[in-house]
């Protein structure tokens, strides 16, 4: 498998994984859920982002020049995230909740991904 196709692989999990951030990115088709929040959920996030990192950094450099800055720049922001497991923000500050409820009922707003009465629905 190539970087890109590798880094492609990682953008479908991650939005799948983080569905108000996709919103907020305007990825169609994740406004109505808020994800899993529950610890299991967190850990499984955690563990899975990790083994992608080790795969990223294993994946030798192929391709131009383009595609190993895409495939870099998703191994550092795994490694910045990956740095936060021994302080995990989700078990300390309520904002990590409140800040999901509130994003996922602003963001389909701002990207306009479909009419407004079906925006207003999904929010109710």
């Amino acid at each position: 498998m190539t970087s890109s196709e590798l880094v492609n692989d990682f953008v479908a999990w991650y939005l799948e994984n983080n569905p108000v951030q996709a919103t907020l990115l305007g990825a169609e088709g994740y406004d109505r859920t808020l994800g899993d929040l529950s610890e299991a959920g967190f850990l499984a996030r955690e563990g899975k982002s990790r083994r992608w990192l080790e795969r990223l950094a294993r994946t030798p450099q192929e391709e131009g020049f383009e595609e190993e800055i895409d495939r870099e720049l998703v191994v550092s922001t795994l490694r910045g995230a990956l740095a936060y497991e021994d302080w995990p923000t989700w078990r300390r500050d309520p904002a990590v909740y409140v800040g999901t409820v509130f994003g996922s009922m602003f963001s389909p707003f701002l990207q306009r991904l479909a009419p407004e009465a079906e925006l207003v629905e999904a929010a109710g």
